[in-house]
């Protein structure tokens, strides 16, 4: 079977993370299958893999989200028939519409489906409104339907109309950077109060960072050892970034120091290794990669009791609410201050991260893609 993987969308974060994930995984597969991978010209080295006998990459050079959709809506379709494509994989809500052959479509982008709750832009109102509109119209166009939680599920199909029990959950896995056997002698450090209190995340108001900061100021009135704040993620809001910076200016603190920006991804780990806990305050997720990358290096984990995320730690993290910046700073002083605590959170989250394998990912992946290519049932 001759399978299309659309990867335009990723740029970065964890939508490159999946894809590279994905695609490995599925390549390395024994089968006869082929892939022919649709990539931006500036990610196809952060998403495909290197000379790979079954893999054939279509570098794009798409500007703008703008190009990109249109792009996908015009010039794909032709693509996909002139190559005689099986199946077409879309990552990332939005399918061709008029693609020919059979699409399996896969929604991560909560962003576009909560509109209540988080404070938006207008442009950022209006961007939503027509990809809502393109997800709406790509779910009645493909094949399949895959999800990343079953929270995830819950929510795209009642924003979209659908029947909450169509599609597939198929979850993510751990990055082999972060699994045992790619770690150091170092790889069950006993965790410190003197180490950072660490926040992987991107800079966007969905993500609630000013949460973590509001706590963090009131953690630093109530004594005890100082604790290095670290956020590490790309500023996709700038506004929103302007805001947590002049926060933490008047704090008498340097954003600089504390808005570390994107990080190369293979610095993560050392990220991870050097922070006493992570901090994960997002209200709006379909899955968490961080999350998972935290739990499967023993890094005990403080998160948003919202979205998906109680569903992604099972008891392998406490919960906060994160509406309520004096809890969460009650939280981490408390946890800081109990290494009993931290250690069963780390022995309790390499068990959870272990649940989670690209492999199973990719297998189960393979089976929808196999069910739509052939014409099966819905």
């Amino acid at each position: 079977m001759k399978i299309a993987i659309n990867a335009l969308s990723a740029r970065t974060g964890g939508g490159v993370v999946y894809l590279r994930n994905l695609i490995r995984s599925l390549v390395e597969r024994m089968d006869e299958n082929t892939y022919i991978v649709f990539v931006s010209a500036d990610s196809r080295t952060k998403v495909v893999p290197k000379n790979h006998e079954r893999l054939n990459v279509v570098e794009v050079r798409v500007s703008s989200v703008s190009c990109r959709l249109l792009y996908e809506q015009t010039v794909l379709p032709l693509l996909l028939a002139t190559r005689r494509v099986d199946i077409l994989l879309a990552p990332a809500e939005i399918a061709p519409l008029l693609s020919p052959c059979p699409v399996v479509l896969c929604f991560q982008n909560a962003n576009i489906y909560q509109r209540k709750g988080i404070r938006r832009r207008a442009t950022d109102r209006c961007r939503n409104s027509v990809l809502f509109l393109l997800a709406w119209l790509s779910a009645r166009r493909a094949k399949e339907l895959v999800f990343v939680s079953r929270t995830a599920q819950r929510l795209v199909t009642s924003a979209l109309g659908l029947d909450p029990e169509r599609g597939h959950v198929v979850y993510h896995g751990v990055d082999p950077l972060f699994l045992p056997e790619m770690q150091d002698a170092e790889s069950h450090p006993v965790r410190t109060t003197t180490g950072n209190i660490l926040c992987v995340s991107a800079i966007a108001p969905h993500k609630n960072i000013a949460c973590l900061v509001d706590a963090y100021k009131i953690l630093r009135t109530l004594g005890g050892p100082e604790r290095s704040l670290l956020i590490v993620g790309p500023f996709i809001d700038q506004p929103y970034y302007e805001r947590i910076s002049r926060t933490l200016r008047d704090a008498g603190l340097d954003p600089a120091r504390i808005l570390a920006g994107e990080m190369p991804f293979e610095n993560l780990r050392s990220a991870y290794r050097d922070a006493s806990l992570l901090v994960f305050p997002s209200k709006l997720e379909t899955f968490g990669l961080p999350l998972i990358e935290a739990m499967a290096l023993g890094v005990p984990i403080l998160a948003a009791n919202a979205s998906c995320i109680p569903e992604i730690v099972g008891d392998a993290a406490i919960l906060f609410n994160p509406d309520d910046p004096h809890e969460l700073s009650e939280a981490m002083e408390r946890l800081l201050a109990d290494h009993d605590s931290m250690a069963r959170l780390a022995e309790r989250g390499r068990a959870r991260a272990a649940q989670f394998s690209w492999g199973i990912a990719a297998e189960n992946m393979l089976e929808i893609l196999q069910r739509a290519g052939s014409g099966g049932p819905r």
